[in-house]
């Protein structure tokens, strides 16, 4: 952890990212008009919307969605799965995500991440699996795994759930970057997996706070965390209009 962010500074970060409805990059904004996280949630709603040229309404929801979380809450229910929250100041944080447009400004870890140098993969695609599908995900994904590369997919049903199963099969770490808060496991079928993946030196990841159930936006929004941490990104299988293809 780095020592220049405080813990106050942190808990405020944590209920800022709370507001969904906000590119990161637009948060990262916010908090270089005001100065830190904790400045924007002194704000009423009308001084931040007049500070930060937003619309009032906006504004509002912004505080609303930030008061709603208890952040001490978030952290202690997050550590007592074994995890952390990072922020892109912390050294544990990692350095692809940080590079990216839209970094998380707070980033929920179960489960240890691979370290920098780590050989990591992408495999993504339709929940609707074939056959086929079922078969070349679990080829790949297990040949990667059994290569020392980290299978890094979304934990979702379909080819997601066949990549991740194959690399646990090996016993190796795989990645889950999931479209729900880690308090939650979606789909719930897939608690046996994500233990799994734990279980052997993987982790789960989310930027969204910890009891955050699946809506339809976060899933496209979590790509860019795959893409992220991945270097190649394959895609396994899917249709014109698949959402794997963001």
């Amino acid at each position: 952890m780095n020592p220049s962010i405080s813990a106050a500074e942190r808990l405020a970060r944590i209920q800022l990212n709370a507001f969904l409805y906000f590119r990161a990059d637009w948060l990262e904004r916010l908090i270089e008009i005001f100065g830190s996280a904790q400045e924007i949630l002194r704000q009423d709603a009308q001084t931040l919307a007049r500070e930060a040229n937003l619309n009032p309404s906006t504004a509002a929801h912004l505080l609303r969605d930030a008061f709603a979380i208890n952040p001490q809450e978030e952290w202690d229910k997050t550590a007592a799965l074994g995890g952390h929250i990072y922020v892109p100041e912390d050294e544990e944080y990692p350095q692809s995500l940080r590079n990216i447009k839209e970094a998380p400004i707070a980033l929920y870890v179960l489960g240890r991440l691979p370290a920098p140098e780590q050989a990591c993969v992408g495999m993504v695609g339709t929940r609707k699996i074939t056959p086929y599908g079922r078969r070349a995900a679990a080829k790949l994904a297990s040949d990667l795994a059994q290569s020392g590369v980290v299978v890094v997919s979304g934990l979702a049903r379909g080819v997601d759930s066949e990549c991740h199963a194959a690399a646990v099969r090996q016993q190796k770490p795989t990645i889950a970057a999931i479209g729900t808060g880690v308090g939650r496991c979606y789909p719930p079928e897939n608690r046996a997996l994500e233990k799994a993946i734990l279980q052997y030196g993987g982790a789960v990841v989310s930027e969204l706070p910890f009891n955050k159930p699946p809506n339809a936006f976060h899933f496209p929004r979590r790509n860019r965390i795959i893409a992220a941490l991945s270097q190649p990104v394959v895609v396994v299988e899917g249709e014109i209009k698949s959402g794997a293809l963001i």
